[in-house]
């Protein structure tokens, strides 16, 4: 249907001047919604301030797969994608999002092309051996739990 995108957009709209989306169904699975932005956001924010992640963000997070790597490079500047606390943020919404592979909304989703591309920025960037080892052990994660959702 060609007014899907708009829906979309609606949706998005309607949700930064607060109005947030029901659920995730309001847009076709592989485009990133507004509900994907702020549950990113806010996990990361939560993650920040060295709070306990509220059992919403975890079952949230868990459906977005993939996208949650697109909402970070939506959210984080280049200059904060470097800082040793928003890695950490980033690795914790990453494992969240591959968590559960057969709830990921979409089956594109489910394919983590950015979230390794992302993950191997982070690597290839980053001086700290502890972190390397933390995002490496990421990777591997999100490459066996995506697996998983291809079985």
């Amino acid at each position: 249907m060609q007014h899907t995108p708009w829906i979309c957009v609606i949706v998005a709209l309607l949700y930064s001047l607060g109005s947030p989306p029901q659920t995730a169904k309001e847009c076709p699975p592989g485009l990133i919604a507004g509900f994907s932005l702020s549950t990113v956001e806010g996990a990361l924010k939560v993650r920040e301030e060295h709070f306990p992640l509220i059992a919403t963000y975890d079952k949230l997070l868990a459906q977005l797969g993939d996208n949650a790597a697109i909402a970070i490079l939506k959210l984080v500047s280049p200059k904060d994608l470097l800082k040793p606390s928003t890695v950490d943020g980033c690795l914790y919404v990453i494992v969240g999002a591959f968590s559960n592979p057969q709830v990921i909304s979409g089956d594109i989703n489910k394919d983590p092309k950015v979230t390794l591309f992302l993950l191997g920025y982070l690597y290839d960037k980053e001086n700290d051996p502890e972190l390397k080892k933390h995002i490496e052990q990421t990777k591997e994660y999100v490459e066996n739990h995506a697996r998983r959702s291809t079985q």
